[in-house]
């Protein structure tokens, strides 16, 4: 049996399975602090459109850092839920949090900015 990664993607399945690990990734920055629907699809909206072939062709070795970016958005955004009494990671704290994270970035992905 082949390892999950032996198979080829497509080019648009491997833009969406770049798009699942950065959800994911966000999630697991999030901890047990639910986020809402709205605010996943915020995520999606902000940055699917930057998953461009060029990021595809770079992902293998800076997706890591990306995705630890993503993580970092997640802790910020939970945080700032949690210190506005909220349940839920809503749009503003995803908003916030990522604007918050891609100004300090350094990667090309982090500052396509679409705000």
């Amino acid at each position: 049996m082949s390892a999950p990664d032996d198979r080829s993607l497509t080019p648009e399945e491997d833009r969406e399975a770049i798009l699942c690990q950065a959800l994911i990734a966000f999630g697991q920055g999030s901890g047990s602090v639910r986020v809402s629907r709205q605010a996943a699809f915020a995520l999606r909206r902000r940055y699917r459109p930057r998953i461009t072939g060029e990021v595809q062709e770079q992902w293998g070795r800076e997706g890591v850092q990306a995705l630890e970016r993503l993580r970092v958005v997640g802790r910020l955004a939970a945080q700032k839920a949690n210190e506005e009494g909220l349940t839920a990671i809503g749009v503003d704290q995803v908003e916030a949090a990522a604007r918050q994270v891609e100004k300090a970035s350094k990667t090309g992905w982090c500052n396509r900015h679409d705000d």
